[in-house]
């Protein structure tokens, strides 16, 4: 099925049983508009949207769900105005692959006094989001004003896959919540949850902002595998979380299973800023009957870590049960600078490890 679509509505409700579905999209200056109802089968999209509105809610059991979009020396532009999309996955694999070669990759949500809804739930199968951009530029903005920002993934039995690859570009993660909350939650059962993220010669950049309102990271997954591997090579890695007047909580929750943070960076600049003003910041590590290891190691660089708080509560929370806990920073020919400064406030940094072995081990080698 191949559409083209100028000036003018893109309407369409499919409902496929027992078969195959492929389907491809070009639209230009119009709305676009779908639901789709797939049953053991086949589905297979590839979009080329411009200049319109794009909204979709999809639901796939057993089968195959395929969302692919390929660029080549040209712009990718999805832009989401008020958009509530649903992806259930039952029994199958979900597979979202962005591949942008030499041009530009933007995903723009926007989002005005509503609500903004990303929901992923898979059980029994794979989940896939492979975003892959060369010689270009990367850069996912969500902002809200007036209203709720929810990212939720769900993983029953399967495998949870997010990988991130900029090369010789750009890469900016843009999340700005005003007078609303904000909440990101990750749950995994009985699978492996990965998020890795890798920049060769350019610069990576997560920016929270969050004003008069709640920012929640919650990750928690039961008997299986957490890794957050982060990795910059010749760049700038820069992790910025700011709140105004309002709350901050980043919840990792690990049950039998295995929680690793690893960032590397070589010969450029490692940056994780958080600034809390007049609220309450919080980061809480538990993980019982598992191993944790935090491992950050910068080459050739500046490693900084500055936490401010003004008028409010700092609380880092880390909470070992039965296994092994480690934090391991390694800093070689630069500068390794922890920061932390309290106004007014409670500093708590509470460590509990119990029948376990607690690391921490810095290393610092011909630097400050």
């Amino acid at each position: 099925m191949d559409y083209d679509v100028s000036q003018g509505e893109f309407v369409m409700d499919y409902d496929v049983s027992q078969g195959e579905f492929v389907m491809d999209y070009d639209v230009s200056q119009g709305e676009f508009v779908m639901d789709y109802d797939v049953s053991q089968g086949e589905f297979v999209m590839d979009y080329d949207v411009s200049q319109g509105e794009f909204v979709m809610d999809y639901d796939v059991s057993q089968g195959e769900f395929v969302m692919e979009y390929d660029v080549s020396q040209g712009e990718f532009v999805m832009d989401y105005d008020v958009s509530q999309r649903d992806y259930d996955v039952s029994q199958g694999e979900f597979v979202m692959d962005y591949d942008v070669w030499q041009g530009e990759f933007i995903m723009d949500y926007e989002v005005s006094q509503g609500e903004f809804i990303m929901d992923y739930e898979v059980s029994q199968g794979e989940f896939i989001m492979d975003y892959e951009v060369s010689q270009g530029e990367f850069i996912m903005d969500y902002e809200v004003s007036q209203g709720e920002f929810i990212m939720d993934y769900e993983v029953s039995q399967g495998e949870f896959i997010m990988d991130y690859e900029v090369s010789q570009g750009e890469f900016i993660m843009d999340y700005e919540v005003s007078q609303g909350e904000f909440i990101m939650d990750y749950e995994v059962s009985q699978g492996e949850f990965i998020m890795d993220y890798e920049v060769s010669q350019g610069e990576f950049i997560m920016d929270y902002e969050v004003s008069q309102g709640e920012f929640i990271m919650d990750y928690e997954v039961s008997q299986g595998e957490f890794i957050m591997d982060y990795e910059v090579s010749q760049g700038e890695f820069i992790m910025d979380y700011e709140v105004s007047q309002g709350e901050f909580i980043m919840d990792y929750e690990v049950s039998q299973g295995e929680f690793i943070m690893d960032y590397e960076v070589s010969q450029g600049e490692f940056i994780m800023d958080y600034e809390v003003s007049q609220g309450e910041f919080i980061m809480d590590y538990e993980v019982s009957q598992g191993e944790f290891i935090m491992d950050y190691e910068v080459s050739q660089g500046e490693f900084i870590m500055d936490y401010e708080v003004s008028q409010g509560e700092f609380i880092m929370d880390y909470e070992v049960s039965q296994g092994e806990f480690i934090m391991d920073y390694e800093v070689s020919q630069g500068e390794f600078i922890m920061d932390y400064e309290i106004s007014q406030g409670e500093f708590i940094m509470d460590y509990d490890v119990s029948q376990c072995e607690f690391v921490m081990d810095y290393d610092v080698s011909q630097g400050e």
